[in-house]
């Protein structure tokens, strides 16, 4: 399965920090731009893998790039993440 989640950057006086707006207390930090984009998607995708834990999980719609762009506060940059799940619950090994 593919999703794809916004996350907002911004830059801190320790290097990025990275929250994304629709999967809650899913948060990264990173010394670089791209270091902060691969801990938030490594994030992401063990908040996903928690959702699929649950009896029900309910993953959030994801919110529209240029509507986060529009409201982002000075200093932040949007970008969307792609994180790929793999089932593999009833596969034998």
């Amino acid at each position: 399965m593919k999703f794809y989640y916004p996350v907002i950057v911004k830059k801190t006086e320790n290097g990025y920090h990275a929250k994304f707006a629709d999967l809650e207390m899913c948060e990264a930090d990173g010394d670089t731009l791209d270091e902060v984009l691969d801990n938030a998607k490594d994030a992401a995708y063990n908040w996903i893998e928690a959702e699929f834990q649950e009896p029900d999980p309910q993953l959030p719609p994801s919110s529209d790039k240029a509507d986060l762009e529009a409201e982002a506060a000075e200093g932040e940059i949007v970008r969307e993440i792609l994180i790929t799940y793999r089932m593999m619950e009833g596969l034998e090994e």
